[in-house]
């Protein structure tokens, strides 16, 4: 049963960012493939840290707010013959890792130059990065730290979303993470205005693109892809546009895979990545946002046969990986917790958007079982806990 205390005997894999799903499936993972996993973060016991496959659990300081101390308390754990692998799962941690030098050089890891994941995450570099590798991507204009003049913003959609720069943006000496919302154009300075966004954070006014979600997912060994999957959004929470909360896996898109191994190539990444876009009615895609790291919905990956944090694992202890021969089209995913969370939100009609289904449509949908093809990332029979501490979770918020 994982403690409190942290860990301190031998493991072969630590596993960070506890409280995510995309934890929970890597410890799943490795677990399952007879991995000795811990499982750190902020606080303890955390969704991934209640799994049957975590040896023990180990708690950080916040890496936003104390990176320093972050780095220190990772590094306290002690030095082995043969590393311990190392998995971060969040835009907080990955950063204070990438930047720590050598005091964690005794982890194994299977990440990307420092360069190369800020090429990435800042929104605005890869606006500029994806226009040179002839990706579209939708009209975006960049409002710099102070800067709150709508003079320079181009586009001509009616609806924009107004997102930072980072993920986690610095302010005031702390990574601070901030909403993506969708406004009406003519609505954007009143937004700007009303203090939902500190004046000292860097903004994009980006023009909201219809369509469907598609996700193209890859891992990496410096710059060769050994691996490729592709999913689209079904659900979403919020229902106006968010993180998947309901998706299906599809065929590779060529054209898709085409637009990101031009970006691949371009920072020779190392590690996993999904590459989000948005298809209009009109078929066409564009390119929205990047996660450089393990994404929420990595479950879907694992259950169609990219075991995507084992490849991780393996290459990150020197293993040679041949490339994946493939994976299974449509079977879907289903994060029951959100999903549900999804229903009660158009229920009460808070946060939905223009092609949210009726009510009445999505109870009878977020009620189906979906058939035999349908997987729950959080019902799991050998691996019951963690769901009850979202449960639990859930009912305290």
């Amino acid at each position: 049963m994982p403690s409190d205390e942290g860990a301190t005997s031998r493991f072969d894999a630590i596993v960070l960012d506890g409280s995510q799903r995309s934890a929970l499936a890597a410890t799943r993972s490795l677990g399952r493939h007879g991995a000795r996993v811990i499982v750190a973060d902020k606080s303890v016991p955390s969704l991934a840290g209640c799994s049957k496959y975590c040896s023990d659990s180990f708690r950080y300081p916040n890496p936003s707010v104390e990176p320093s101390a972050f780095v220190a308390s990772l590094a306290s754990l002690g030095r082995f013959a043969e590393p311990p692998v190392m998995i971060p799962c969040t835009d907080e941690s990955l950063p204070a890792i990438l930047g720590s030098g050598t005091a964690l050089q005794h982890f194994a890891t299977c990440l990307p130059e420092a360069d190369a994941y800020r090429r990435l995450t800042d929104k605005w570099e890869l606006y500029s990065l994806a226009k040179q590798c002839s990706v579209p991507v939708p009209n975006t204009s960049l409002l710099a730290p102070g800067v709150r003049s709508l003079a320079d913003i181009t586009g001509d959609s009616a609806l924009v979303a107004v997102k930072p720069r980072m993920s986690v943006l610095q302010l005031r000496g702390r990574g601070t993470k901030l909403p993506v919302v969708l406004v009406a154009r003519t609505a954007l300075h009143s937004l700007l205005a009303n203090g939902t966004f500190p004046n000292d954070a860097g903004l994009l006014i980006q023009d909201v693109v219809l369509g469907s979600g598609v996700g193209v997912s890859v891992v990496c060994d410096h710059g060769r892809v050994i691996a490729w999957f592709a999913h689209r959004r079904l659900r979403e929470q919020p229902p106006s546009g968010g993180v998947s909360v309901y998706c299906e896996s599809i065929a590779l898109p060529q054209e898709l895979q085409r637009y990101c191994a031009a970006l691949i190539e371009a920072t020779t990444w190392h590690g996993p990545a999904m590459f989000e876009f948005k298809v209009d009615e009109a078929g066409k895609a564009y390119l929205i946002e990047v996660n450089a790291r393990l994404w929420g919905s990595v479950q879907l990956a694992i259950d169609c046969g990219i075991d995507v944090p084992h490849l991780m694992y393996r290459l990150a202890r020197g293993e040679p990986v041949a490339s994946s021969a493939g994976y299974a089209v449509g079977r879907r995913l289903r994060w029951l917790i959100g999903d549900l969370s999804h229903l009660y939100m158009v229920l009460w009609g808070k946060n939905v958007g223009a092609a949210t289904a009726s009510r009445l449509r999505t109870i009878f949908d977020v009620l189906s079982t979906g058939g035999r093809q349908t997987f729950v990332e959080d019902w799991r029979y050998a691996d019951f806990s963690p769901l009850w501490h979202r449960v639990a979770a859930e009912l305290r918020h």
